[in-house]
């Protein structure tokens, strides 16, 4: 691959300074050390062959039975679950182009393609054009599920050898290390005939934070691009990705697709490490020979592990052929550099090499310490492989040529020589490594081409800042970049100051936008922020002139055999250090995290949603050979959260939505919505279904669980919501450090939801001759959350309509004033306990059932507690609902209720207004206890027979006198059993006899 090297400036053109037909640069590299001038109809820096394959690492399978498990039929049913792993990389590969300008660089033309390569400037990058792509790529891995159901009949022995046999000898070679591909595939086919039906097959792939494959569009000056149509930052793999970014995939992929789902899950850099890239600051200083000096004060990187970066171990490394080139091999072995500059292109004078940190450890540089490359050719290795680690040109902000940066980790390592004991040619042991605090170069013998010399090897430090999202990068001081269309970023854009980005359409963000002073987006039409997004910086502004801002989590449901589960993120975020706002023409919707150090302000043309996506999941289990069956279903929803260490305000000409998440001011929380406001809990669920099957007994056990989770809106100082129309709390907290006021210009609600427990075991079982078994346990328990409003100063709830409350708590620390144009309601809610026992045996002989259960409701309502006055206003009167407790008054029920719930006082002081309508209100309390046994359908019929033949008939008037007696009759029929009969100690004849076993038998045919 060639070089072009220009010791000045560089331009490209047509002869007379038009735009050229094409200009590509495939795996060369075209550098100046003045100014690029590039002006040419389309534009390509890019290796020159590249391709990505996929390829399985690792798998394993697993049959389970599920019907005739026993072995004594001819064949089986059950599942089978293929777990497998599979490895994106490159199958084709070769060096990456570099396009790099010493001062600026400007290209002019249609359309501009960096792809896997590099396109640099040491000053300003200006690229003016109708499209861009700058892509980068990365490895990846896939975990793949694919669940299968066996529906036809699979012979027992073919099952057998699967199940017992085959599988498991296969995974447990797996376990040991040892994945046999091929193995792996016949075991998978399987599975694969008529008799067995797909029933899931899905892929989430995760991106190797490593760069791998990095696009990088840099400056050490100021980025400007200019592009008609649109700008596309990173790639957009075929596996969905393009309909995640851009919202077009349905939550619901549950339905089964050929070849499966595959979906693309990306990971944010941890909080340690979620601040900009390093910075170092130069500093001068004067030399012994007076000459002044620039270094940098180095970036600290302790607690954070190191890794050696040799670049002549690299898949593309490879030695410069010929004799023509920018370098060329120096045949004498005794000459201090096996590569070296060829002498009639360029002067080394300005290029900083080892001979630098030689003659600073007193080494004379023309000793016999043979390098590998003289300084030009030493900091392109250095470039190249920062550029191969990192997906960036320079290790940190500050440094702008390849000069400062070689000398930088230079210094960096002659500080830490003595503290590490670092020997010239000697590679640092696993200890020394460990104590590294900074990036280094240090010169390690290593042999090259059968010769052995010296190669500066680089230790860096692996911080997650550093890792490029989407391995596609534009950095910049200041990054401006305009496009007339749709603008895509699932890659990085970073400026160490200020960066904007101005679409005419849409913002489709899934990567990283970073600035470290003034971040502003502005969309024509919307800006999306999904796939884990994250956009960070000092001051940040984002508009949406006609359309919506959305501030996404992924949430898809895919199918899990017969159930089903939910692929989710971490969710998008939207970070300030200082302010934060966005102003859309529609709506504004958060389902991920937006904070501000500062203020953070929402305003709407339409609403403002603060939502929580649902994560829920149903899985389906057989165990045991399939005699116990277990169905999981859970729902757990994901809060989106809002938070500022100053104000927050969120305004919407429509409506404010707020649903199961989290809104937090430091100072203020002001809320306005031009027609509704509406905060709500969401229910998370847990359920678990278990049947069990064994011999002749079956069992059905439930488990339930269903929890509220709540909304909260919280203020350091001040809450102020207002609503043009309807206010409507539900089962959701607010907190105010001092005042807050509620105003609603229609109705203002705050209403209660149900957290509910259910348990239920259910036992039935046969045994021989008729003996049957059964048990029945069920509990229930509902009770009633409300709103929790509480302030440290005084609390104000305004409407010029009516007012509801259900359980409500309002405790303010001064005083509490409810102002109603209509009515104010206190409507009781009940909570319910519902309990239920039962359990029977019977057989031929005997037979026997017991039982129990009560249901209790308990009337609640609403605590209004005030350290200073309480003042109810309402120009229709209140409704209040107490208990009915028989034979009491009103007011003796208010005296009870209060004596049970000090905090239900406010009730006993609106018994002296005469405005209240008291609605009495009656709670349920039932129960019922029952034991009963006796003798069996066989034996009484047994008896009859028996009494028939020895009383000659007798029995049948006996039995005719026993269905005429009553309980209250006195007769010794009515009233004997077996037991008492004998009891009395009398001697008896055989007609005796058959009275008493009649009378028995009767007694207990009456108690059935």
């Amino acid at each position: 691959y060639g070089d072009v090297y220009s010791r000045g400036d560089l331009s490209i053109a047509n002869l007379d300074g038009s735009a050229a037909q094409r200009f590509s640069n495939l795996s060369g590299t075209v550098e100046s050390e003045g100014a690029i001038a590039i002006n040419a109809a389309s534009v390509e820096n890019a290796k020159a062959e590249f391709e990505l394959g996929q390829s399985i690492v690792t798998g394993s399978l697993d049959w389970q039975c599920s019907q005739h498990c026993g072995g004594h039929d001819s064949f089986k049913r059950g599942h089978i679950t293929i777990n497998q792993t599979f490895v994106e990389s490159a199958i084709k590969d070769s060096p990456s182009a570099r396009l790099v300008a010493g001062k600026d660089l400007d290209v002019q033309a249609d359309n501009v393609q960096n792809r896997y390569s590099l396109l640099a400037a040491n000053g300003n990058l200006t690229i003016t054009a109708n499209d861009l792509l700058n892509q980068g790529a990365s490895e990846r891995t896939g975990q793949n599920t694919i669940k299968i159901r066996a529906q036809g009949r699979v012979n027992t022995g073919y099952w057998d050898q699967m199940d017992f046999i085959d599988v498991p000898a296969f995974n447990a070679a797996v376990a040991a290390g040892n994945f046999d591909p091929v193995r792996f595939e016949e075991l998978k086919s399987r599975s694969t005939d008529s008799r067995f039906i797909e029933q899931s097959n899905v892929t989430v792939w995760s991106d190797d934070p490593q760069p791998k494959y990095a696009a990088t569009l840099q400056a050490g000056g100021t980025v400007n691009l200019n592009v008609a149509r649109t700008v596309q930052n990173g790639s957009l793999r075929a596996n969905n990705t393009p309909e995640i970014l851009t919202g077009t995939l349905g939550e619901d992929q549950t339905a089964l697709k050929v070849g499966g789902i595959d979906i693309t899950i990306n990971k944010q850099a941890s909080e340690a490490s979620a601040a900009s890239v390093a910075s170092v600051q130069p500093v001068q200083r004067v030399a012994a020979d007076g000459s002044v000096q620039t270094v940098f004060t180095p970036v600290d990187y302790s607690g954070i592990p190191f890794a050696a970066v040799d670049p002549t171990a690299g898949a593309t490394f490879q030695l410069p052929k010929g004799d023509y080139g920018l370098f060329i091999r120096n045949p004498d072995p005794t000459s201090n550099y096996l590569i070296e500059t060829n002498p009639n292109l360029t002067n080394l004078s300005q290029f900083l090499g080892s001979d630098y940190i030689l003659s600073q450890l007193n080494i004379n540089p023309d000793s016999n310490w043979r390098r590998l490359g003289d300084g030009l050719y030493e900091q392109r290795l250095i470039r190249d492989a920062v550029l191969a680690q990192t997906g960036q040109r320079f290790l940190a902000d500050g440094l702008t040529s390849d000069y400062d940066q070689y000398r930088y980790l230079m210094d960096n390592a002659l500080a830490s020589k003595d503290a590490l004991n670092l020997s010239l040619g000697v590679s640092l042991t696993g200890e020394q490594v460990s104590a590294l605090t900074h990036d280094i170069v240090w010169m390690e013998n290593r042999v090259v081409d059968g010769q052995k010399v010296l190669v500066p090897v680089l230790y860096l430090a692996q911080a997650d800042s550093r890792n490029v999202r989407g391995n596609s990068l534009i950095q910049g001081r200041d990054l401006n970049l305009i496009s007339g269309g749709d603008l895509i970023n699932v890659g990085t854009l970073r400026a160490s100051n200020n960066l904007n980005v101005s679409s005419g359409g849409s913002i489709y963000q899934g990567g990283l936008v970073d600035a470290g002073n003034n971040l502003q987006m502005t969309a024509q039409d919307s800006i999306r922020n999904a796939m884990a997004g994250e956009i960070r910086g000092g001051r940040v502004s984002l508009t949406a002139v006609k359309g919506d801002i959305l501030n996404d989590r992924t949430a898809i449901q895919v199918g899990d055999g017969v159930g089903m589960r939910t692929v989710t993120d971490t969710g998008s975020t939207i970070t300030a250090r200082e302010n934060l706002a966005l102003n859309a023409g529609r709506d504004i919707t958060n389902y991920g995290a937006m904070s501000a150090g500062g203020d953070l302000s929402l305003k709407a043309g339409n609403d403002i949603n603060l939502l929580a996506k649902t994560d829920s999941s149903k899985d389906y289990q057989i165990i045991t050979g399939g005699r116990k069956s277990t169905m999981t279903t859970d729902v757990k929803n994901l809060a989106s959260t809002v938070s500022a260490g100053g104000n927050v305000s969120i305004d919407a000409a429509r409506d404010v939505n707020v649903l199961a998440s989290q809104a937090k001011a430091g100072n203020d929380l002001i809320i306005n919505a031009g027609r509704d406001f509406n905060v709500s809990s969401a229910s998370d669920s847990h359920n678990v279904e278990t049947r069990t099957k064994h011999n002749n007994k079956r069992t059905l056990e439930e488990n339930g669980q269903t929890t509220q989770l709540a909304s909260e809106l919280t203020a350091g100082n001040t809450f102020i919501a207002q609503a043009g129309r309807d206010t409507k709390l539900v089962a959701s907290k607010i907190t105010a450090g001092n005042e807050a006021y509620l105003y609603s210009g229609n109705t203002l609600s705050l209403l209660a939801a149900q957290d509910s427990t259910h348990t239920l075991y259910d036992m039935k079982k046969k045994g021989s001759f008729g003996a049957k078994q059964a048990q029945r346990d069920e509990v229930t328990q509902t009770t009633n959350v409300g709103t929790e409003i509480r302030t440290a100063g005084n609390l104000t709830l305004a409407s010029n309509g009516d007012q509801l409350y259900q359980v409500a708590k309002l405790s303010s620390g001064k005083d509490l004033t409810l102002q109603s144009g209509g009515a104010v309601t206190f409507e009781g809610v009940k909570d319910l306990h519902d309990e239920s026992h039962t359990k029977s045996k019977s057989d031929m002989a005997w037979f026997s059932m017991k039982g129990k259960g009560n249901t209790d409701e308990t009337l609640r309502q609403s605590e209004l507690v005030a350290q200073g006055q309480t003042v109810i206003q309402a120009v229709n009167g209140l409704k209040i609902d107490v208990k009915q407790v028989n034979q009491q008054t009103v007011s003796q029920t208010i005296d009870t209720m209060v004596k049970a719930d000090p905090q239900l006082a406010w009730i006993k002081d609106a018994e002296q207004r005469g405005d209240v309508d008291w609605r009495q209100v009656k709670e349920l309390h039932d129960s019922f206890k029952y034991n009963n046994s006796g003798m069996g359908q066989a034996a009484m019929l047994a008896v009859i027979i028996i009494v028939t033949g020895v009383t000659a008939g007798g029995a049948s008037a006996l039995a005719g006198g026993a269905a005429s007696a009553t309980a209250g009759s006195g007769t010794a029929m009515a009233a004997a059993t077996t037991t008492e009969a004998l009891a009395a100690g009398a001697t008896y004849t055989a007609a005796g006899w058959g009275n008493v076993m009649a009378t028995a038998a009767l007694t207990s045919m009456a108690s059935t």
